[in-house]
């Protein structure tokens, strides 16, 4: 093996620089003709450091580049590393180009904060992604059942906040101890809810003998989501359009009536059904059907009330009449 020790080469033509094995280095330059290959076989984890030691660096400084020479002679970076601002940790900006000709533009960037910019040099989240396609993002698993998962800094015993697998789509919500499931759409693409707001009641035993405007009461409840049917009124929690039913066995209805209402009233308007009970007898029973989509706002309430006007108070609600309401929208 020869070796050969100097303090330092000249190069003999200042235009051409110093040539090594197709290595050029010229004015603190070094170019190779094919590429440069920096090898480490050493245990130092450092194979390649390149440094600027100019702490006065602007913002549009380059540190790092890694790029092309195009058709006419200009060259272009692909990747560089540019310092982002008045502290030491610089960006780092990936381009493409789409011909020899024009100049590369940028795709990506990490933010010296660590952000990630995809089609955006100013990300504002962790990973900002910003593009003109109305799909900018598929997250695509080659597995046959595939998935994803939106994970907050809960407990590990806590589900994710979205979990969509091949067997449905789940949404959870909540914060400390517990997040119950809110929505669910299977692989038949059946949407249910768990959490929405819908009860049905019913009375307990008959009411009889119901004054006017005396308020139905209702005694049993079948179900209660969200428990906001208490006292015979219901408490809208959220704001929303609610779906509201009322299907009355009413016995003993007195011909002399000259007629006979049911109210739904809520906290900003009044709903009716009215009906003239112009019978050549008292009747012995009869089912009436009531229903109404309702605007309330949250906390707004809504109960019933019995109108009679002239005739004898003799009319009964049995049991098996049933109130029952639900959020629609």
């Amino acid at each position: 093996m020869s070796e050969i020790r100097v303090d330092t080469i000249s190069e003999k033509t200042s235009a051409n620089g110093v040539a090594i094995d197709g290595v050029t280095i010229k004015d603190g330059g070094i170019s190779a003709t094919t590429q440069l290959d920096v090898q480490q076989s050493t245990t130092d984890m450092v194979g390649l450091s390149i440094l600027n030691t100019n702490n006065s660096a602007t913002t549009t400084s380059s540190q790092l580049r890694i790029g092309m020479t195009n058709s006419v002679g200009a060259s272009y970076a692909v990747m560089k590393v540019q310092e982002g601002g008045s502290d030491d940790y610089p960006d780092i900006i990936f381009g493409v180009q789409n011909a020899v000709t024009t100049t590369p533009t940028e795709r990506m960037r990490i933010k010296d904060t660590g952000q990630v910019g995809i089609g955006t040099n100013a990300p504002a989240k962790t990973l900002h992604i910003s593009s003109a396609d109305n799909q900018p993002l598929r997250v695509e698993s080659t597995d046959a059942y595939s998935g994803v998962e939106l994970k907050d800094n809960g407990a590990s015993t806590l589900p994710p906040l979205i979990s969509g697998l091949s067997d449905g789509f789940k949404i959870y919500a909540g914060h400390g101890s517990s997040r119950p499931e809110v929505m669910s759409i299977d692989a038949t693409g059946a949407v249910t809810k768990p959490l929405q707001p819908a009860f049905l009641v019913h009375p307990a035993s008959a009411q009889t003998n119901i004054a006017d405007g005396a308020t139905i009461v209702f005694g049993t409840e079948r179900f209660d989501l969200g428990g906001d049917f208490a006292s015979n009124t219901f408490t809208a929690p959220v704001t929303g359009k609610y779906q509201i039913n009322f299907t009355a066995r009413i016995d003993a209805i007195d011909t002399d009536a000259s007629h006979i209402r049911i109210y739904f009233i809520s906290s900003n308007k009044t709903y009716e059904i009215i009906k003239d009970p112009n019978y050549t007898a008292d009747l012995l029973y009869s089912l009436w059907n009531f229903c109404a989509l309702i605007d309330m706002d949250a906390s707004d309430t809504l109960h019933l009330e019995y109108d009679q006007n002239v005739g004898t108070e003799q009319v009964d609600f049995q049991s098996q009449s049933f109130f029952s309401g639900y959020l629609v929208c």
